[in-house]
């Protein structure tokens, strides 16, 4: 035998003698989602609009999952997710997502524990965004329209968790999220600027602090929390005005199962913001805000689950020159019916609410029941239905609007 062919013999024993040692700790996963469905009004326009029509659409999600798993729990994932929609007779809102999340955990002392994930969304959709020559939606509404368009957005999420010993802990925590819009930019003055056209503006918000917690019931802790964080807007063409802040946040919350049925992850607190950017005229450069950020989970075991969640913090305004207060409020009760069919129900409602003295007046109310039916045919085969029901409330009568979604759609794993 010649040297070569010895030399490349030695090599595949030794790739099999290594291969158990090298991908035995890893787990593939991958599932392929496609559905269909009809959006009665597909520009999510006010009622009185002009614009309000109506399309059937279509969608293809796929989702590939590649995990290194160790005894201990440690771990390092990496999920890649597209996923293509198409409008019928809406081309311009077609739109293709690239979603890339990495995660890892990682446990060097009995008492000391890193996780983290990093995630990285590019929406690949028009440049242009939406005109609306006579009404516009509420903001709630803008926002469906608002993420078919060409953009860019990153979470990143760090936490170094020390247990002193079993009823105490500290960590240091890091939180981030930035949203670079694509889109095309007008000034009023520009000739080549679309009637009714609306500008996107960037934004950002950074954050990071430590907890302290001690165990108080169950495996539960109660922390106490501070946050120190910068938010970003960018500025709006034909004005000045941005409301860029850094910001203090104080929190108590509680982490952690009760008991066997009822797990919390639950903050809240005051955020006392100093604005940086020129702001309003009687706005005033320090603000105070509520923070609250988290969910409740209850098991009721053959009675089915159900998850509280909450979210409400202020946001720079994705339509630039303001700050609102986004607060989502969301229910769902979840039950197995039998060992095929789960029902599960939604109930949300979700806020925009502008600070006052900006030159706006208005507060934007969306009231959102929803209900789905999953069938597992098999063990690698899910049939879904859903339907959504959207209904809003403004000071801004005219830009009041309802919308009825409904889909039909299968998921294959691999």
């Amino acid at each position: 035998m010649s040297p070569k062919n010895t030399i490349v013999l030695n090599l595949i024993f030794i790739f099999f003698a290594l291969y158990n040692q090298i991908f035995a700790n890893w787990f593939y996963d991958g599932s392929l989602h496609t559905k269909i469905g009809y959006d009665d009004n597909g520009l999510v326009s006010s009622d009185t609009s002009p614009q309000k029509e109506a399309s059937s659409f279509s969608s293809t999600h796929i989702d590939l999952l590649a995990q290194y798993q160790i005894a201990s729990g440690d771990f390092f994932s990496v999920r890649y997710s597209p996923s293509s929609t198409h409008y019928f007779g809406l081309d311009q809102d077609d739109h293709l997502a690239h979603t890339s999340v990495l995660k890892f955990k990682k446990s060097t002392l009995d008492n000391f524990i890193i996780k983290g994930s990093l995630l990285y969304k590019f929406i690949d959709g028009d440049t242009l965004t939406p005109c609306y020559t006579e009404t516009s939606p509420t903001f709630l509404g803008g926002l469906a329209i608002r993420d078919r368009h060409k953009a860019v957005i990153s979470r990143q999420s760090l936490d170094m968790q020390w247990n002193f010993n079993e009823h105490s802990l500290f960590s240091i925590v890091f939180e981030g999220y930035y949203h670079d819009f694509r889109t095309t930019q007008f000034r009023s003055s520009d000739p080549e600027r679309p009637d009714g056209y609306i500008n996107y503006i960037d934004r950002s918000i950074f954050n990071g602090g430590f907890n302290i917690g001690y165990k108080f019931l169950g495996d539960a802790y109660l922390l106490g929390g501070y946050r120190y964080g910068i938010g970003k807007q960018d500025n709006r063409p034909d004005t000045d005005l941005h409301y860029s802040n850094y910001f203090h946040r104080i929190l108590i919350g509680i982490q952690g199962k009760i008991n066997h049925g009822v797990t919390f992850d639950l903050f809240t607190g005051p955020e006392l913001k100093e604005f940086t950017g020129k702001t309003a005229e009687g706005f005033g450069h320090t603000r105070t805000f509520w923070f609250a950020k988290g969910s409740v989970q209850i098991d009721l075991q053959n009675k089915g689950k159900l998850k509280l969640s909450i979210s409400r913090l202020p946001l720079q305004s994705y339509l630039g020159a303001s700050i609102y207060e986004d607060f989502k409020i969301q229910a769902t009760y979840s039950k197995k019916l039998d060992d095929s069919l789960t029902a599960s129900a939604t109930f949300t409602r979700y806020e925009g609410d502008w600070v006052s003295r900006q030159h706006i007046s208005r507060n934007d109310l969306l009231w959102s029941p929803a209900i789905s039916l999953k069938y597992q045919i098999r063990n690698n085969l899910l049939l879904d239905l859903n339907y959504t029901y959207e209904s809003t409330e403004s000071v801004v009568k005219n830009q009041e609007f309802e919308r009825n979604l409904l889909s039909l759609g299968a998921t294959f794993t691999f």
